[in-house]
């Protein structure tokens, strides 16, 4: 995943947070991917892996963590209904 910081300010410690949470009930898991991002500048983040179980439905969702000051969470965060396939 690629994350850039289209802002004025560096941010020391940029937070991705991943969640894969079963359908129709289950626990969620959360993992959490951090890098250091100067202003105006791109980092690539290492990717996040999760177990899964065939046939299950998931949804995913994928938000950068804002810092506390910004407002505006256009594009934050998607989130995505994924299907694995039967074995």
């Amino acid at each position: 995943m690629v994350l850039s910081n289209l802002g004025s300010v560096d941010e020391p410690h940029a937070d991705v947070r991943y969640t894969l949470t079963p359908l129709p009930s289950g626990p969620a898991v959360t993992l959490t991917r951090s890098a250091p991002i100067a202003s105006e500048a791109s980092v690539t983040l290492s990717l996040a892996s999760f177990s899964v179980k065939p046939g299950t439905t998931y949804q995913l969702t994928v938000a950068v963590v804002v810092p506390a000051a910004q407002t505006d969470l256009t594009g934050a965060s998607l989130t995505q209904m994924l299907q694995v396939a039967p074995q």
